[in-house]
């Protein structure tokens, strides 16, 4: 398999892609996470100033404030990061080593503290963080008080309030909670919807054999995959190769061999993984199993149909079951 492919194969399998809209400036309070320890959590806070983001950002740089979060929203959906993930900030603290911290400039006791522009972002941020850190999308009841020295033990994404609720109410009672798990929900869930590559087809052209598939909706990358028989193709081995991985809906190979049947599929994707969970993308796949093959050059092309299609002689396109 061609390095650069698998390279880019295994970047467009990573995940969703973070957030383009993320300024970074760096905070010094943070320190390392205890070794071994896992992202479990998120915790949303309100920075308690104004809705822009110059104030909390200088407070967070003070030497003396001992304060900080990983991510701060401003009022118009931008997002700043000032502590790398990998690190612990400073801003829940019992929960500091499994969690991390965003901030809404705003207040807690403010309802217009959310708006569309910010909420979208925060969608799009978290879910980000949950399918990439593998936190469950879900908000645990209760509070700090109702466990164990009171301390809240829960994974998922969880108020400043309930971390700390003799001191903290943020991100306050106007804040949806409901409706923002949904539509994180609903954004790791939607990518399911991909559709299956349609019109497959492959031409002899010139030196080579062009395959070629019709524009699949919402997907950013088609990989072509080949191989000599269906059993490699299904398996992922022997004679099996990435062709192509890329943006078009084409591509001509000029490397394949004369009188070999290789047997095709092109798959879609877009910026998420394929796996079975709700929180990943759905990869479509050519619903035909294909077969194509070139054949020794100068031999006039005759075209026969009797429900397969052959090519004689020069190329010959099979199409058969579906491939699953």
């Amino acid at each position: 398999m061609n390095v650069s492919l698998l390279a880019l194969l295994l970047f467009f399998q990573t995940g969703i892609s973070e957030p383009e809209n993320i300024t970074w400036i760096e905070s010094p309070h943070f320190s390392s996470r205890p070794s071994g320890q896992s992202i479990d959590a998120i915790v949303l806070h309100t920075t308690e100033g104004s809705f822009t983001s110059s104030g909390v950002v200088s407070w967070f740089q003070n030497p003396n404030s001992k304060v900080s979060s990983h991510f701060i929203v401003d009022y118009e959906g931008d997002i700043i990061q000032m502590v790398d993930i990998d690190q612990k900030a400073w801003h829940a603290t019992y929960y500091n080593s499994r969690s991390i911290g965003i901030d809404f400039c705003g207040k807690a006791n403010d309802p217009d503290t959310f708006n569309d522009l910010n909420m979208e972002t925060m969608v799009e941020l978290v879910a980000w963080l949950c399918y990439t850190y593998d936190i469950p999308v879900v908000h645990p009841s209760g509070d700090a008080y109702d466990y164990p020295n009171d301390n809240l033990d829960e994974p998922g994404i969880v108020a400043h309030g309930q971390v700390q609720p003799w001191n903290r109410t943020d991100p306050g009672p106007h804040f949806d909670w409901e409706g923002f798990i949904e539509a994180v929900q609903d954004k790791l869930s939607s990518i399911n919807a991909l559709p299956s590559p349609t019109g497959l087809s492959a031409n002899e052209e010139g030196e080579g054999l062009t395959f070629s598939w019709d524009e699949t909706p919402s997907a950013e990358l088609y990989q072509l995959d080949v191989a000599e028989s269906s059993a490699d193709l299904t398996s992922i081995s022997g004679s099996f190769q990435i062709l192509y991985l890329g943006e078009e809906n084409s591509y001509t190979w000029e490397g394949a061999t004369p009188g070999v049947a290789y047997f095709w599929k092109v798959t879609a994707q877009n910026n998420y993984e394929s796996a079975s969970s709700t929180a990943s993308m759905g990869t479509g796949t050519g619903n035909e199993n294909c077969s194509a093959s070139i054949s020794e050059r100068g031999t006039p092309l005759t075209f026969i149909l009797f429900g397969i299609f052959l090519l004689m002689g020069t190329f010959a396109l099979r199409g058969g079951s579906s491939l699953q």
